[in-house]
């Protein structure tokens, strides 16, 4: 949703107005902040670069040439690579917990 003022969790309830949305009625949230939640379904895998749970339409193709290299912020002409998205604010405007570690933060 475009206006940040009518998304989920945007009010002064904040995370609990997210937290208690229907969707997520299943949701142990102890177990989330804790880490210790069993996902529903583990893929058995051989070895780290096991593929055989993805399609072999993508595994299948050759993996040169499906990127661009003459694509770079230095060959763009702009310095800024979120040109275009409309988030508006910076990364100080984020509200994380101040117990996360920096590697807890995927971005």
């Amino acid at each position: 949703m475009k206006d940040p003022n009518l998304r989920l969790g945007s009010t002064e309830r904040d995370a609990d107005e997210i937290s208690e949305h229907p969707w997520f009625s299943t949701t142990d949230w102890a177990e989330m902040i804790s880490k210790t939640t069993k996902p529903p379904y583990t893929p058995q895998l051989e070895d780290p670069t096991d593929v055989k749970h993805f399609s072999t339409g993508f595994t299948n193709k050759d993996p040169y040439g499906s990127y661009n290299s003459n694509l770079s912020l230095a060959n763009s002409g702009t310095s800024n690579k979120w040109d275009g998205f409309s988030f508006e604010g910076s990364m100080n405007d984020l509200k994380l917990n101040p117990d996360y570690e920096d590697d807890d933060i995927m971005l």
